[in-house]
């Protein structure tokens, strides 16, 4: 089966522009163990997330200095071992 993202959470949400602190989280599921779960913002470099058990993955980031306010779409890839991979677009608001 090819990796399930199940759930997606960004808090606060909307995000503080430039230097906002912001938590994602993410539930997953797969019948082979997932390898990584990135997240590509628009600005910025990929961001790998944690593993928290349960099938549950978090990040916690600061918002790129200079980041305006404004609508993003941030591409979250989760990729099995076998290399099974699922990609989704996650709106990401900047206040």
């Amino acid at each position: 089966m090819v990796p399930r993202i199940d759930e997606i959470s960004i808090r606060p949400n909307p995000v503080p522009a430039s230097g906002g602190l912001v938590r994602a989280t993410c539930r997953v599921a797969s019948d082979a163990p997932v390898k990584s779960v990135v997240a590509y913002p628009p600005i910025g470099e990929p961001i790998r997330f944690q593993y928290q058990g349960s099938g549950s993955y978090e990040t916690i980031e600061h918002v790129p200095p200079g980041a305006m306010p404004g609508t993003y779409d941030v591409t979250l890839v989760v990729t099995d071992v076998e290399g099974n991979s699922t990609r989704t677009q996650v709106p990401v608001t900047l206040t």
